[in-house]
């Protein structure tokens, strides 16, 4: 799904207005723990270790395993999130428009991406400045459970994201 069909659906779903409009409620805040359904909290393995062979980053992808199972809960609501910014569109930093949010860092396609119910995939209406891939960030923006798969991983979680802050 293209980043246009993807904000078209969640607008015509009207879950989400105006990217620019201010939230009438305060967003909820949540950990990676939170996207993970009661039966799985408190059992999520460490991150991956880094694999890199002799090719470098000219490697293939790595695999991605894990559950798909869902806070369904989530599902329209306003949350906050903090996490790493993994950029998805090849637009230059520091604007970014289409990223996975992920727990920590270091995940990307030469380590095993995290599971796909701790990824969110993220679509800014307007491009976000970030100052370094390499910082925390929260991600404020209505949730939704969609899978949503790239070259890259597949994330169980989508969201609007209306607001991208440094993590402090």
């Amino acid at each position: 799904m293209n980043r246009r069909c993807f904000a078209a659906l969640l607008a015509g779903a009207g879950l989400v207005g105006p990217l620019s409009a201010a939230p009438q409620t305060p967003p909820q805040t949540i950990d990676w723990d939170d996207l993970l359904p009661a039966a799985e909290r408190g059992r999520s393995p460490p991150p991956p270790v880094k694999v890199h062979d002799y090719l470098g980053e000219d490697g293939p992808p790595m695999t991605q395993s894990g559950s798909f199972a869902a806070n369904r809960s989530l599902h329209g609501r306003l949350l906050r999130i903090p996490g790493f910014i993994v950029p998805l569109v090849s637009n230059r930093l520091p604007d970014v428009t289409e990223a996975f949010l992920v727990p920590y860092y270091g995940a990307c396609i030469h380590v095993p991406p995290p599971p796909p119910n701790q990824l969110v995939y993220v679509l800014f209406g307007t491009p976000r400045r970030i100052a370094t891939i390499y910082d925390a960030y929260w991600v404020t923006g209505i949730m939704q459970v969609a899978r949503k798969s790239t070259r890259l991983a597949t994330a169980t979680y989508a969201m609007a994201g209306s607001r991208l802050e440094v993590y402090q």
